[in-house]
């Protein structure tokens, strides 16, 4: 393992414990069995966060979520990336959740989505250059009010739904 990625392992490790509050995680250095292949495996595909640590008291339900997870955010099929994390960025930002929101946006800043992280981080759709993206964030953002007229005519296919 490379110091840069041994480092970048302490600190996300040290913070994910951190902010779990109620529950007791299984940390990266105990895990056994099942839950030190799913660590392995997210950490070598994404990084172990919270959201993925939290479960792992339970590993049947840590092997669904990871399994959801890494189908429809990592594993490259119909949608991009791109287009997957700005959906989930929006939803992290009407969900108010500052911790989702800044992993999303940073993975947008990644992904050479930088318009419309900053978009979105403003809130503010209409500097999004791309008419496709500005339409996907409308839609994720119209999730928040169920009888809005955009969920009925989503921006995507019947095929890309899944992802």
């Amino acid at each position: 393992m490379k110091i840069k990625d041994h480092i970048e392992n302490h600190i996300v490790d040290d913070m994910s414990l951190k902010q779990i509050k109620y529950l007791k995680s299984v940390t990266p250095d105990k895990a056994e069995g099942k839950l030190a292949d799913i660590y392995q495996q997210v950490r070598r595909d994404f990084q172990l966060v919270p959201p993925i640590t939290l479960f792992s008291p339970n590993v049947e339900l840590l092997t669904g979520l990871w399994a959801i997870s890494r189908e429809s955010q990592i594993v490259s099929g119909l949608v991009s990336r791109e287009d997957k994390e700005a959906i989930a960025a929006a939803v992290s930002s009407i969900n108010t959740c500052s911790y989702c929101v800044d992993a999303h946006v940073g993975m947008l800043h990644g992904v050479a989505g930088h318009d419309v992280a900053n978009a979105i981080l403003e809130g503010n759709t209409d500097t999004v250059a791309d008419p496709h993206t500005t339409m996907l964030i409308k839609w994720a953002l119209a999730s928040k009010t169920p009888q809005s007229k955009l969920l009925a005519n989503p921006p995507f296919s019947y095929k890309q739904a899944p992802e």
